[in-house]
């Protein structure tokens, strides 16, 4: 059982409200209201979205759906990758755009990876 709440962020059975065993021998807990993790909501923070990055290159194939999904075409996405020296998708084992802009490079190999920013 304690492996079970340790696997859930518990450590302590003190922070525990309330704990049922599931059908499946998985137990399910609810922390106590002072215990629980904070969140912006709480705060009145205003967040931004942030969904699923896109892919735009895997093993080092330029996918152009992708980019015509996001109306961008193969010119942008080199213009970015030179920013970096990166001149051949060839090199390139992932490559994502994030919601917010940023290009995630990760080079093949034992290569370093890259953010890039695009929205300057």
């Amino acid at each position: 059982m304690n492996s079970e709440l340790r696997s859930q962020g518990v450590f302590n059975l003190s922070d525990v409200e309330f704990a049922m065993f599931e059908p499946g021998g998985k137990i399910s807990i609810q922390k106590k209201s002072q215990k629980q993790p904070l969140t912006p909501s709480d705060l009145n923070i205003p967040t931004q979205y942030d969904g699923l990055p896109t892919n735009l290159i895997v093993d080092g194939s330029v996918l152009m759906d992708a980019l015509q999904s996001l109306n961008l075409s193969k010119a942008w996405l080199y213009h970015h990758l030179g920013k970096q020296n990166i001149h051949d998708a060839a090199e390139v084992s992932l490559a994502q755009l994030d919601t917010k802009g940023n290009l995630y490079v990760d080079l093949k190999g034992d290569k370093p990876y890259y953010i890039i920013p695009t929205t300057d």
